[in-house]
């Protein structure tokens, strides 16, 4: 809580990396939430792949980007300022 405060009063601006993912319902802006949403379900369903070690989280997240690229057809936008 201090720490904020001091970067407040001392107007410390840090740039971050935003993302806009634009979904049925409208846009929705994420700066961690979805990559640490995809890293929770990774691991979470890796287990089925237990025996493979630790090359379980590799397997799983391939699974998981072929299964979404077959279903939705997602577009990637980079803006740079």
């Amino acid at each position: 809580m201090v720490h904020s405060l001091y970067v407040v009063l001392k107007h410390k601006i840090t740039p971050i990396d935003l993302v806009q993912v634009d979904t049925v319902s409208g846009p929705v802006y994420s700066f961690l939430s979805i990559t640490w949403g995809f890293i929770a379900d990774v691991d979470i369903e890796s287990e089925r792949f237990r025996k493979l070690g630790n090359a379980r989280f590799t397997v799983e997240a391939i699974a998981r980007i072929l299964s979404k690229l077959l279903v939705v057809r997602p577009s990637v936008i980079h803006v740079c300022r």
